[in-house]
């Protein structure tokens, strides 16, 4: 798998093959990538009712963080109650999301 960097360069290259423009097009590639890559956090944007999306769920006992969780997740219509497809743990009765991201940005 190509990295970050290898991939951007490519990309470049096949757009330009000026220095002034590759260079350009290496900073909108990753500027891409960082937008596709960006968790939301569910104070600041919820995704839209019934549509699936990633989560990353923040469990605690008590005051002590215990573990971060990845899943898939839909909004349900109260303010943010969510129904999760958890993998590891199917309980959230000690956790919340605190995140989100799209799976297909639009």
């Amino acid at each position: 798998m190509q990295t970050l960097e290898e991939a951007a360069k490519q990309y470049a290259n096949t757009k330009s093959s000026s220095d002034v423009f590759i260079e350009s097009h290496i900073k909108d590639f990753k500027a891409g990538v960082e937008f596709a890559q960006r968790w939301i956090q569910v104070e600041e944007e919820l995704p839209e009712v019934g549509e699936m999306v990633l989560t990353k769920m923040e469990k605690r006992y008590g005051d002590t963080w215990v573990q971060n969780y990845y899943s898939t997740a839909t909004r349900l219509e109260n303010q943010g109650e969510w129904q999760t497809v958890n993998w590891v743990d199917h309980s959230i009765s000690f956790g919340h999301i605190t995140h989100w991201r799209y799976i297909d940005i639009k």
